[in-house]
């Protein structure tokens, strides 16, 4: 009996530690009407674009990514990205440089 005392104080540790461990948070995305731009120089996904490198796609607006960027191939650049209207100014440029909402349109350098 001794020796499956230190099995089964194993097992209860191992059940014990499972129940407190936390899973990793979902990322839940809501539907937001982006401002699409398309994306001139070598930006990486998660780097901010500035104003001078982005040009805006006049009735793009919307939630999902528009046409232009299925002319996107690559994986590794910024070509068409979605920003969130409270970093586009009245006039459609960026305000100042700023990270994209949605940066999934790549393309390669």
């Amino acid at each position: 009996m001794k020796k499956n005392i230190i099995g089964l104080f194993a097992v209860a540790i191992a059940i014990g530690a499972s129940a407190f461990t936390v899973s990793p948070k979902k990322v839940i995305r809501h539907n937001v009407n982006l401002k699409w731009f398309i994306i001139s120089g070598n930006y990486a996904p998660t780097a901010s674009v500035p104003s001078a490198s982005a040009t805006y796609i006049s009735g793009a607006d919307g939630s999902t990514a528009p046409e232009e960027a299925d002319a996107c191939e690559g994986s590794t650049r910024q070509c068409v990205s979605g920003f969130d209207p409270s970093k586009v100014t009245m006039s459609n440029t960026l305000n100042g440089s700023q990270t994209a909402d949605d940066a999934t349109a790549l393309r390669n350098q």
